[in-house]
C-alpha cells in the first residue's frame, strides 16, 4: 500500500525503504509494549543504512570507471 500509495503521488520510493521502516516499526512499537525479545537489532539497522550510504557514492564511481576506457565512442564529432 505504502508503495503503490507513493506511486499515485509521485513521491520515489523503493521497496528496500518500505521493508527497513516496516521492521523499526514493528521493533520499536515491539519494546514499546514490552514484548519479550522485542527492539530493534541496531547492527542490522546501522549495516542497512550504511548501504544506502554508500549506494549512490558507489554507483557513480562504478559510472566513470566504465565510461572512462568508452569515452572516445561517445565523442561529437
Amino acid at each position: 500500500m505504502a508503495v503503490l500509495g507513493a506511486s499515485v503521488l509521485g513521491l520515489p520510493v523503493s521497496t528496500s525503504h518500505c521493508l527497513v521502516g516496516a521492521m523499526v516499526g514493528v521493533g520499536a512499537a515491539e519494546r514499546l509494549c514490552g514484548v519479550d525479545g522485542g527492539g530493534l537489532n541496531f547492527q542490522v539497522l546501522s549495516k542497512i543504512v550504511l548501504g544506502w550510504a554508500l549506494t549512490i557514492p558507489l554507483a557513480a564511481a562504478l559510472a566513470v570507471l566504465v565510461f572512462l576506457p568508452l569515452r572516445g565512442a561517445f565523442r561529437v564529432l
